[in-house]
């Protein structure tokens, strides 16, 4: 390739790269996963009162939760997963109860519990359902929040 060749070819590309910039490209956005099916998160904090949350975009949740609250989570997923291989993982910390070796049900329902930390905040929780991955969104409240938050 001579010089002219070769400048040519560079400016090409230059061009191609200002005029027509690469989308970002995942399987996952930053938003969530966008082609999944949705599951629901139930939340049974040792009251009469459950708490339900749908995900949208791969995200379920906000739930508030009180300081080192443990709390029975079911999440609802579709019965065509019924056997799949389960994996949880905290992101922000809390910890994980009874989340070892889980499938999804003949039901299609995944339990375990969580216990949250004693510092407000987010607390995700991710959860992958054979190809679908899913994030748990939990939060602990600050003392004055606790009311209106936790049943």
């Amino acid at each position: 390739m001579n010089t002219k060749q070769f400048f040519s070819a560079f400016l090409a590309a230059v061009f191609a790269v200002i005029c027509f910039p690469a989308e970002k490209v995942s399987a996952q956005g930053q938003d969530g996963n966008f082609s999944h099916t949705p599951i629901d998160m139930v939340v049974n904090a040792g009251t009469s009162e459950e708490r339900w949350a749908t995900s949208h975009f791969g995200i379920v949740g906000p739930i508030g939760l009180r300081p080192d609250e443990q709390i029975a989570i079911t999440l609802i997923a579709s019965n065509t997963n019924r056997g799949y291989l389960v994996g949880i993982a905290p992101l922000d910390g809390g910890a994980l109860l009874g989340a070892e070796d889980l499938v999804v049900a003949e039901d299609g329902t995944i339990n375990f519990t969580f216990q949250g930390g004693n510092t407000p905040g987010i607390y995700r929780v991710v959860v992958a359902i054979g190809a679908e991955q899913y994030q748990l969104r939990l939060y602990v409240a600050r003392p004055e929040e606790i009311p209106a938050i936790c049943p």
